[in-house]
């Protein structure tokens, strides 16, 4: 809402937070592992899938990231488990977690769809669905 009697009026946009994970025959590091068989969001609870999100004290996406496993535990705790099971890296900041999954190092990572576009031809990007996503909001 607009306060003519602020200093400031804030606008606050939701940004949408996605998925991205490397799939076969997009490049990426060379490094040369098992696919893991990530084709969509629930594919993170597989065995030996190696997931890397942004701290969530101090990266906003991190933040996101753990809000999104928590609403999806109101519905299927156990999938949300397994994927906070699978959690093995959490970075300084979106570029680091982009940078882990096209290299490699990790088999998927949440970032912004802005920043997985920058790395297409590295990453696979799947998307949340849409009762998994959350407000990505800082002044919320």
């Amino acid at each position: 809402m607009f306060n003519k009697n602020a200093l400031f009026n804030i606008t606050v946009i939701s940004l949408v937070l996605v998925f991205i994970a490397c799939g076969c025959g997009t490049g990426g590091g060379g490094k040369e592992e098992a696919d893991v068989g990530i084709k969509e969001f629930k594919d993170l609870g597989n065995e030996n899938v190696k997931i890397a999100i942004g701290e969530p004290e101090t990266v906003p996406a991190g933040k996101y990231a753990t809000k999104i496993l928590d609403k999806l535990g109101e519905s299927d705790e156990e999938l949300k488990n397994k994927i906070v099971e699978n959690i093995v890296t959490k970075e300084q900041n979106v570029r680091a977690v982009l940078d882990k999954v096209a290299s490699k190092e990790v088999d998927a990572g949440f970032v912004y769809l802005t920043d997985a576009y920058q790395a297409k031809d590295q990453v696979e990007i799947i998307d949340v669905p849409w009762c998994e996503t959350t407000s990505a909001s800082p002044y919320r």
